[in-house]
């Protein structure tokens, strides 16, 4: 993560005084470049990045495109794996049976 973009530590704070916390927020405020000419009421429809998130974003993308076919045949399958193991814990949820998208498609039954 690059050097002053880390989320601001939560200390001492239960989610209710958190929540109120308007220097807290104002921090994390400051890890979005976003024009305060408009307040957007779309409800995250865009889906604007922190600075760190929209650097591993960039980051990822240019892994992608310099490995091209071989990264999404080799590397990307282990990564798509690693995901469905993981995110379920991180929702608390049930895991599913993930197929890699690389894997031959099933066939429906009629």
């Amino acid at each position: 993560m690059m050097e002053g973009l880390e989320l601001p530590t939560i200390t001492n704070h239960t989610p209710d005084l958190l929540a109120t916390d308007e220097a807290w927020w104002a921090n994390v405020r400051a890890l979005y470049d976003l024009d305060d000419a408009v307040v957007m009421l779309d409800n995250g429809y865009w889906g604007a990045m922190a600075r760190p998130v929209l650097q591993a974003y960039q980051q990822a993308t240019a892994t992608v495109n310099a490995g091209n076919a071989w990264f999404g045949r080799r590397a990307f399958p282990p990564c798509w794996n690693r995901r469905a193991r993981i995110w379920p814990r991180c929702w608390a949820c049930t895991p599913m049976r993930s197929r890699s998208p690389a894997a031959p498609p099933r066939r429906c039954r009629s």
